[in-house]
């Protein structure tokens, strides 16, 4: 089902792009607040991402880093935000629908507290370290509001599906004996999204 929707907005995008050959491409910048709600266990919190866009007619690409608000100074957290937007209406009108696809891509690891593995005495299988990689492709819905021709502000609501792929390392509690599980998980998401932007 996913192969077939990407399908048709493949030759969506492909049949405008054939009939505005003519238009200019335009370089701009934005910036994103995203808040997730998740049914699993994937959980970064807010995070703000800069991206540069290009933008065609009523296309508009998008990609760049994320940064993630909260963390703990065990905790590592990176990110890379990329996307795809269309502008049914393009931007004539000082409110416009948009369309969105996609597809933030994110990395977590929490390192252990320090210890004495001679006097340590955890409980079976306690975990040392985890980490995991996760995909997700986030179908949205939102509006764009041109505050100048060039200056916009936009929010949407989006719902995606994660691929979560996670390593954990345990320790046993009968000697110092350490292992490593991978794991596999697919979540749903919930997310809202802010945009700031600027195009030149």
């Amino acid at each position: 089902m996913k192969q077939i929707f990407l399908s048709i907005c493949v030759v969506i995008v492909s049949g405008s792009f054939a009939q505005e050959s003519d238009e200019k491409t335009r370089l701009g910048v934005q910036i994103i607040e995203q808040g997730r709600f998740y049914y699993g266990w994937d959980n970064l919190g807010l995070s703000i991402t800069p991206q540069i866009t290009f933008t065609k007619k009523k296309h508009q690409f998008e990609l760049g880093p994320s940064w993630f608000v909260f963390n703990d100074p065990r905790e590592t957290k990176l990110g890379a935000f990329g996307g795809y937007r269309l502008y049914p209406n393009g931007f004539e009108n000082r409110l416009n629908t948009v369309l969105s696809l996609t597809m933030p891509i994110n990395y977590y690891k929490r390192e252990p507290t320090s210890y004495s593995p001679a006097s340590y005495i955890p409980y079976p299988d306690s975990v040392i370290s985890f980490s995991y990689l996760s995909t997700t492709l986030q179908f949205g819905y939102g509006v764009n509001v041109a505050v100048t021709k060039k200056f916009y502000l936009a929010s949407d609501f989006s719902m995606g599906f994660g691929n979560i792929f996670s390593k954990t390392r345990y320790i046993s509690s009968q000697e110092v004996n350490y292992r490593t599980k991978s794991g596999y998980t697919l979540s749903l998401y919930f997310v809202f999204s802010l945009y700031l932007g600027f195009r030149f």
